[in-house]
């Protein structure tokens, strides 16, 4: 069973009012669990204020002071598309643990349905005129050199896709690479949504060849990835979002 509860089990109840597909109930003095309701979320095991849940061989004992919300906070103000990137790579540990760390972002019925493919410095040369020749063929948008200013992919060393299944949808891909830019973030790592690539991977059966990407799968989403050239000192100037409670 995905799901075990062990004897330190105090039948206070939080976990089976937590469960959001009601696979554990309280009954005749006893969490009872049912493997084929659970969607393997999660989120009793995260709750449980006595460690008595195990799943996936994950550590009970590790619990987290309110004060890492304030470090969250702190990387959304100072998080910034970055145009201006270092050569050398990120190395592939590092990427490896930002991008497993999305495990825990929302998806959809827990289908966790989102891959990644990680793009270096040579496949990107080798695509960017070809993204570049789709994206110029709209007129809006101003045409300038790839070469000069390598508008495609502003320099990154590397470029992270978010693709999925077909029959899925894009939300979960979307989530787990905003929640990767965040990680980034709070390594010094800089990120930028890369929408020219989507549009180019969407519109070409030569660039889909080239990144060598089944038919059956979609690129949801695409990041330039790299160690910034740029120091931001604050956070951006932004005006107040607009704002209305209905009641």
């Amino acid at each position: 069973m995905s799901v075990q509860i062990t004897s330190d089990c105090i039948l206070c109840g939080t976990c089976v009012s937590t469960c959001p597909s009601n696979a554990l109930t309280l009954t005749d003095g006893r969490i009872l669990y049912t493997e084929d309701d659970c969607m393997h979320c999660g989120q009793c095991f995260a709750v449980c204020p006595a460690r008595a849940i195990r799943m996936f061989d994950c550590d009970p004992s590790i619990e987290f002071s309110p004060e890492y919300r304030k470090n969250v906070e702190i990387c959304i103000q100072m998080r910034r598309s970055v145009r201006k990137f270092l050569p050398a790579p990120i190395d592939h540990e590092t990427l490896l643990n930002l991008l497993n760390e999305t495990r825990f972002a929302p998806s959809a019925k827990n289908q966790r349905a989102v891959q990644f493919v990680v793009l270096g410095r040579h496949v990107l040369d080798e695509v960017a005129h070809l993204v570049a020749q789709i994206i110029w063929a709209n007129p809006i948008y101003k045409k300038e050199s790839v070469e000069k200013d390598d508008v495609v992919f502003r320099s990154a060393p590397q470029c992270v896709l978010a693709i999925a299944p077909k029959t899925a949808g894009t939300e979960d891909g979307i989530i787990a690479l905003s929640t990767f830019e965040l990680l980034a973030q709070s390594q010094n790592i800089g990120t930028f949504w890369c929408g020219f690539l989507r549009r180019g991977i969407e519109a070409s059966e030569e660039i889909r060849k080239i990144l060598g990407l089944p038919d059956e799968l979609q690129v949801v989403a695409a990041m330039g990835v790299g160690h910034p050239d740029e120091d931001f000192k604050r956070p951006a100037a932004r005006k107040p979002v607009p704002l209305q409670f209905v009641d």
